[in-house]
């Protein structure tokens, strides 16, 4: 069996960030005389394998990979190491940690990893869009099917953002066929409230593929994540209440009374969007004369290209 020391390793390996409380609310499993939560914490911040650092009322413990940020809130006052945690989202970020430890409580098919600051968005996992922008989720849920892998996107809000930086984050989106959902959670009911009317925008006015639907979940009415909890689905002819298993498992393995469309790449450009497609028959004579790249005439016999193009 696996010492504390390991475990508590193993756990920031993974989600990067957690505080002496969270920590010592784990179940970890220790065999009998173990050391305690604290001692493995002073081990593992002796051996440099955690950063530990004093916030409010609170003693945090990040990855070293967080060094410049840590060492930028070691050198304040420990009054106002709050007011920066806040600003440099440690805190959001351990917000968004507790979720995807929920998220991984509960859905236990699913590989749940969130993503770290923004100066590491090279390696977290996202979506680029045509231009080379990356657009990186708070949490991913990943499954396998067949050879492929799909991810659902979460979104942890707690403000909303301007109307142009969600419309080029969804076009990104819907051009991604790796990419199953996005669920945005937030307690917030105005911020909900604006998302869903964002939301229901954008689907009117785009060609969003159907396999891509959108969900909502207030946290503040239910702060429990479980196969049972109640959220809202958006997306191309749907609006509809769902429990969250069903939401989910929905992406891994569609219901085959819907249509089984496939993953359709539409056209990102926004502008582009309300234009109609026409086919035009062109009749061909049977012979015509080219024009070719080199300046010479060559007659070409074209009538078993005569058709639709």
């Amino acid at each position: 069996m696996s010492t504390i020391s390991d475990q508590i390793r193993a756990f920031i390996q993974k989600w990067k960030i957690s505080s002496t409380s969270s920590l010592r609310n784990r179940a970890f499993n220790s065999p009998p005389r173990s050391e305690g939560v604290k001692t493995a914490l002073a081990r593992l911040r002796q051996n440099g394998e955690i950063l530990s650092s004093r916030i409010g009322n609170e003693v945090y413990h990040f990855h070293p990979i967080f060094r410049r940020r840590w060492n930028g809130l070691k050198l304040q006052p420990v009054r106002r190491r709050f007011h920066y945690a806040q600003k440099w989202g440690f805190l959001h970020h351990l917000e968004v940690t507790e979720l995807g430890f929920k998220f991984e409580n509960a859905f236990s098919d699913f590989f749940v990893s969130t993503n770290v600051f923004s100066d590491f968005v090279s390696f977290a996992e996202g979506t680029t869009n045509g231009r080379g922008r990356k657009f990186c989720p708070d949490i991913s849920l990943s499954y396998s099917k067949g050879s492929l892998s799909r991810f659902i996107y979460v979104e942890y809000e707690k403000t909303t953002k301007a109307k142009a930086r969600y419309l080029e984050r969804w076009l990104a989106y819907h051009k991604d066929p790796k990419l199953r959902a996005c669920l945005y959670i937030t307690d917030d009911p105005n911020v909900e409230h604006r998302l869903e009317k964002l939301i229901e925008t954008y689907l009117r006015a785009s060609l969003q593929r159907p396999t891509f639907t959108f969900g909502l979940f207030n946290a503040a009415k239910n702060a429990e994540i479980s196969g049972e909890t109640i959220i809202r689905e958006l997306g191309r002819g749907i609006k509809r209440v769902a429990k969250l298993n069903e939401f989910l498992k929905n992406k891994v393995n569609p219901s085959r009374t819907r249509p089984n469309f496939s993953d359709q790449i539409f056209s990102s450009d926004f502008t582009e969007l309300n234009e109609r497609v026409r086919l035009t028959t062109l009749s061909l004579p049977s012979s015509t004369s080219l024009e070719v790249p080199n300046g010479n005439e060559k007659v070409v016999n074209l009538t078993r290209y005569q058709g639709e193009v």
